[in-house]
């Protein structure tokens, strides 16, 4: 596919999908590739992110956040700050709110009103848990 035809398609896809896909780019992984490399990533689940058909889940954002622990989770999921962490990788964290205030100010502020992506922004606070629990367990290991 062409550079300028992949740039049309990605303008027609959620946004979440189209940070997902960025996400692979920048660092050289095709579908193909991230089937092989990446536990939790099958082809045909790419395939659907790209095309717009499905929207990453959990299983996906968590399998990419794995192999790719410099991504910023809320970056990935919400669209706010770096695609990155900074230098020293460490994780940016999310909302901490409870998930009820947090979906309704989300709402407000971008006029979300699709209850596809009020589940997005709920996944956003198990990302951050998981994210927390993960940065703990370096911690261990680094002791």
């Amino acid at each position: 596919m062409k550079k300028e035809d992949e740039n049309k398609q990605m303008l027609s896809i959620p946004e979440v999908n189209a940070r997902f896909m960025e996400v692979l780019s920048h660092y050289k992984y095709s579908g193909y590739k991230s089937s092989k490399e990446v536990e939790g990533i099958s082809q045909a689940k790419i395939s659907h992110v790209r095309s717009g058909r499905n929207k990453p889940g959990l299983d996906l954002i968590t399998a990419l956040l794995k192999k790719f622990p410099d991504v910023n989770a809320r970056w990935l999921i919400v669209g706010e700050g770096k695609m990155l962490n900074d230098e020293n990788h460490t994780v940016q964290s999310l909302p901490s709110e409870s998930s009820d205030n947090f979906i309704v100010e989300k709402m407000r502020n971008k006029g979300i009103t699709d209850i596809l992506d009020r589940k997005a922004l709920v996944l956003t606070e198990k990302i951050e848990k998981f994210m927390n629990e993960l940065e703990e367990f370096k911690s261990s290991i680094k002791n």
